[in-house]
């Protein structure tokens, strides 16, 4: 299995420096495969599915839902699902297998008895795009 360095998965996702990187990985959002400490500091290594979910919590911090999403650490994605549908205000998440819940807490969101918010993320369409950005470094 191919692992990814620290430079590695900022050419991917040139938009994530890479504090806020290692602050989602201490908030429990994202992991990596490997960490490996020497005189020069700490290097940590991803594998693919690493990459994968610091995808997913790249979409839901550009829809604005940080801190948020901290309610969703635990996430566990199946990527040969199609989808995965988050229902915001309930702390569920589904896929083509059913729901599971994550927490029983709900986000306090004022009015949240009127209206209920479903985020669809296409896990194949994600999984393509982030290959496509593997594959830019590997050339």
């Amino acid at each position: 299995m191919r692992l990814y360095s620290q430079a590695d998965v900022y050419k991917i996702f040139h938009r994530i420096p890479n504090n806020t990187l290692l602050g989602w990985a201490r908030a429990g959002l994202v992991s990596y495969e490997q960490e490996i400490r020497d005189n020069r500091g700490c290097h940590r290594l991803y594998s693919k599915k690493d990459l994968y979910k610091i995808g997913i919590v790249e979409h839901l911090t550009q829809l604005g839902l940080f801190p948020d999403i901290i309610k969703f650490a635990n996430l566990e994605v199946n990527f040969s699902d199609e989808f995965l549908i988050i229902e915001y205000f309930s702390g569920k998440y589904y896929n083509e297998k059913g729901y599971y819940v994550i927490s029983t807490d709900s986000i306090d969101f004022p009015n949240k008895e009127k209206a209920v918010v479903f985020i669809v993320i296409s896990l194949r369409n994600l999984k393509n795009h982030i290959d496509s950005r593997i594959e830019g470094l590997i050339k």
